[in-house]
């Protein structure tokens, strides 16, 4: 997995985020995420930065515009209570509460995330966005973006467009 992401990233261009970024929340339900770790520490290690953690953050933010859609949406006060705080858990960076707690379960916003995880990771793709330290992608850590010129604000505008796409999608 780790061999065939890294030719991925080395040769896939923005194909290489929309397909990452659409497969990274299967890959957190089934755990193979921290597989990635290693190789996110030898980017990091033997060039400054990573190409992976902005598309991996991209879909975290999507899973949290999902379960934000599924709040906006729902009638019911329970799924309502849940979606919001499983809205703010992913906005921190942990997306399983949003993930097994609101948009797996309802399968519709799950699809939605991976559409928004799609957008948001072909657009850390195309801006060629960096992660300069290791750390959980999301909103909070924004300073493990900060390097290049412009960098932390391409990564900022993949995390809007993945959470944007996939709360309207949701909500739709």
């Amino acid at each position: 997995l780790a061999s065939g992401v890294s030719l991925l990233f080395e040769k896939g261009g923005i194909f290489a985020g929309i397909i990452y970024g659409g497969v990274y929340s299967a890959m957190v339900v089934t755990g193979l995420q921290h597989g990635m770790v290693p190789i996110l520490v030898d980017g990091i290690s033997r060039n400054g930065f990573n190409y992976i953690s902005p598309v991996s953050g991209s879909a975290n933010m999507a899973q949290a515009g999902a379960a934000f859609g599924v709040w906006l949406k729902t009638k019911d006060k329970n799924t309502k209570t849940v979606a919001a705080s499983a809205t703010i858990s992913a906005i921190s960076g942990v997306t399983e509460p949003a993930i097994y707690g609101v948009n797996l379960r309802l399968k519709k916003p799950f699809l939605s995330a991976i559409i928004g995880g799609m957008a948001g990771g072909a657009v850390a793709a195309l801006f060629h966005a960096k992660s300069y330290a290791m750390g959980g992608p999301s909103f909070l850590t924004l300073p493990m973006f900060i390097g290049d010129p412009g960098n932390v604000w391409y990564v900022a505008i993949a995390f809007s467009v993945a959470f944007i796409v996939s709360a309207v999608a949701t909500y739709i």
